[in-house]
């Protein structure tokens, strides 16, 4: 088992923060779509309205991002590819959209970005962890919103053959950041790893399996949504790691 190195932490941060930079942009667009998609099909104003204050967050994290790229000596692309998502026309379409960019992807960035923000001692990376977290909670938030206003008046249930496959998009997409590191899947973050927020591919898998077992599941499932198959698919996973 080896540890990263300092100057392999240090490396490592760059290269994880410039990505997070590039995917804030890329949210910031998935918000203004869905903001977009919510005023089409007449949703509450109050939830077209969050879904636009999201792309601003959005836009706003990604020069954070960059800015602690810089830090560490990586650079951050300055825009994003340009999206070629079809516009959100249907109310099926925006809820598949909230509930898997918001209620899941959202809901698991708040947790990896908690422990991360607990685990650092850096002060810089703290105040942005902080900053960055107050924000992934509210638009995690909207996603149950959208989803709850959907329940309250028709069956969810059509999203159910659709969440396994979201659902493996969505850990890739979170162990990704993990992946870049050296057998990362095994690797015990060393001293100078921790003092930088940084959690390895099984940590995060873990964090993941409990944040969907004990938040996203629930949720979805009170929605009336099955999620037998995407509970039994992450348990096989995280076996398979530990």
């Amino acid at each position: 088992m080896r540890l990263l190195s300092r100057d392999e932490a240090w490396a490592y941060s760059g290269r994880v923060w410039a990505h997070r930079s590039a995917a804030e942009l890329m949210s910031c667009a998935r918000f203004e779509r869905l903001a977009a998609g919510l005023a089409h099909i007449g949703a509450p104003v109050a939830l077209t309205l969050l879904a636009r204050n999201g792309a601003a967050d959005e836009r706003r994290h990604a020069a954070l991002c960059a800015t602690a790229a810089a830090r560490f000596g990586a650079v951050a692309m300055p825009t994003a590819p340009a999206p070629v998502w079809r516009p959100l026309v249907t109310a099926d379409d925006v809820l598949r959209d909230a509930v898997s960019f918001c209620a899941l992807s959202e809901s698991l960035n708040a947790t990896l970005m908690a422990v991360s923000l607990q685990r650092t001692t850096d002060d810089g990376l703290r105040r942005l962890l902080r900053a960055l977290l107050t924000d992934e909670v509210q638009h995690a938030r909207l996603g149950w919103a959208v989803l709850n206003w959907q329940a309250s008046s028709r069956s969810c249930a059509f999203l159910d053959p659709w969440l396994l496959p979201t659902l493996q998009a969505a850990v890739a997409d979170e162990l990704l950041v993990a992946a870049d590191g050296a057998d990362a899947h095994n690797d015990t973050p060393s001293e100078a790893a921790v003092a930088l927020g940084i959690l390895s591919a099984s940590e995060r898998l873990a964090l993941i399996v409990a944040t969907l077992r004990d938040v996203v599941f629930p949720g979805l499932t009170q929605a009336g949504i099955d999620c037998d198959g995407a509970s039994a698919w992450i348990l096989g996973a995280a076996a398979g790691v530990g």
